[in-house]
């Protein structure tokens, strides 16, 4: 499940009920004074990272949607403390009309919790953030993880992603954080058996 999008985009998929897809790049993004010049891996331009591109015709409040897939296309993890736990990404996030970027635990059954939120432009910089899983799992053994950015005002609001890893649990739980809102478009829950777990 650890990606750095040097070769593909590995267990990570666009969401198709969102209304924009996820671009995989390196260098510069194309529009001006917005998104990453260089990868969070390498720290150059050869890196590949993947971002939102929220130029024309992308419009204000779009989405893209990115989702841990199984390899046949559901997407369901099953819990492991030693394999799925923790949750690390780096994220870009910069540009005078940024919008936002949510992350979402969502349950087999539809309980969907948004367990990160970052609003606004944060820099010309990369990242790092961890989110704890185990408090929104509420008992249940499969869920997803989904990333969601949305856009903002106009085309300087690109926001990237990089080096996504899924890990084993930390030594201390980490409290749920307050969520107000939903997902600008449903989460859509399937129901097909995993072909293999994580």
């Amino acid at each position: 499940l650890d990606c750095s999008f040097e070769q593909s985009f590995c267990d990570w998929t666009d969401d198709l009920n969102a209304k924009r897809l996820w671009t995989r790049h390196n260098g510069g993004t194309p529009s001006f004074n917005t998104g990453p010049r260089v990868d969070h891996t390498f720290g150059n331009t050869s890196g590949w990272y993947v971002y939102f591109e929220t130029s024309f015709p992308v419009q204000p409040n779009e989405n893209a949607i990115l989702t841990v897939h199984d390899g046949c296309g559901n997407g369901w993890l099953t819990y492991d403390p030693n394999k799925n736990c923790l949750l690390t990404f780096a994220y870009h996030m910069f540009g005078a009309t940024v919008g936002s970027l949510n992350v979402y635990v969502q349950l087999k059954g539809g309980d969907v919790s948004t367990v990160w939120v970052k609003q606004g432009a944060q820099g010309a910089s990369w990242f790092v953030d961890s989110v704890d899983v185990r408090p929104y799992l509420k008992g249940a053994s499969q869920f997803k993880v989904r990333f969601e950015a949305v856009s903002g005002s106009s085309f300087t609001g690109d926001i990237a992603l990089d080096d996504l890893m899924l890990g084993p649990c930390p030594t201390s739980v980490a409290p749920p954080v307050a969520t107000t809102g939903t997902p600008s478009v449903p989460l859509v829950i399937t129901t097909t058996p995993s072909c293999f777990s994580y």
